[in-house]
């Protein structure tokens, strides 16, 4: 069980940012995500949005204040995405990303 000190954490994981999400720019894709009791964050492209035709799945680097982040050197538009946050370095949990914009799916969609 954690004992967290909340104005602590506070302090420490504040991101004041407006750039979490999926964001194109320049030909490549950038994806952020907050998450700072996660271990490791993981995203994973799909071709479609119905979970079946996983590309791949990438390892995201974490930046100060609980930001995880990747950049693909390449435009996704059309390409569907969720992430997979690791907590304690063994439970997975995979998930939409709770900053982008709605697509009817079970994977978010990236879109401009």
């Amino acid at each position: 069980m954690y004992r967290l000190n909340y104005e602590q954490f506070d302090r420490d994981n504040q991101y004041i940012g407006n750039d979490l999400g999926a964001v194109m720019k320049e030909g490549k894709t950038v994806f952020k995500t907050w998450s700072p009791l996660a271990t490791g964050v993981y995203l994973n492209l799909y071709l479609d949005g119905e979970g079946k035709s996983r590309l791949e799945s990438l390892p995201m680097e974490r930046l100060d204040h609980g930001v995880w982040y990747v950049e693909i050197l390449r435009d996704l538009d059309g390409v569907f995405y969720t992430y997979t946050f690791e907590f304690d370095h063994k439970t997975r949990h995979e998930t939409i990303d709770i900053y982008a914009k709605p697509a009817e799916s079970t994977e978010t969609l990236v879109r401009w």
